[in-house]
């Protein structure tokens, strides 16, 4: 699609440098894999997605589902959970880095990684005659707007 490879443009433009120590990286950070004790994660799920490289993938990924799982749905974002600024903050605490001047490109990223997924998805389910079109499959339709609207937002 055409605002894929609009992403696509603007992520190899502004490409990071690579980390100088590489972490494991979950690949799939967002509260639906995270299993709770009361209120402290007590396991994380589904690593089918992890690699070698920057932990800031992660903090990427996470934002980014977190502003699918509100504004891409058009749902009202739960109270109570921590907001952007604020899992930027308690991110830098935690592992001593800042995350700047490239966190945007890591949720840009996510977003381009989310809206090729859905899309595939969008397109299987469509090959296997579970619906008539990609336009009756709401994670692919949402994906790409949300993807959209960050690039306007550029």
């Amino acid at each position: 699609s055409a605002v894929a490879a609009e992403a696509l443009g603007l992520l190899r433009a502004g490409l990071p440098p690579q980390p100088p120590q590489p972490r494991l990286v979950w690949g799939d950070a967002r509260l639906g894999n995270i299993l709770f004790a009361g209120t402290r994660a007590a396991a994380v799920l589904d690593w089918e997605m992890a690699f070698l490289g920057p932990g800031e993938a992660d903090l990427g990924w996470y934002l980014w589902f977190d502003r699918h799982l509100s504004e891409g749905v058009g749902a009202t974002r739960l109270t109570g959970l921590p907001g952007r600024s604020e899992t930027v903050q308690r991110y830098e605490a935690r592992t001593g880095r800042e995350v700047e001047p490239y966190l945007h490109w890591y949720e840009l990223f996510a977003g381009f990684r989310f809206a090729l997924i859905a899309n595939r998805v969008g397109r299987l389910i469509v090959e296997h005659g579970l619906v008539a079109s990609e336009a009756d499959v709401p994670l692919a339709r949402n994906a790409g707007r949300l993807l959209a609207r960050a690039l306007r937002s550029e």
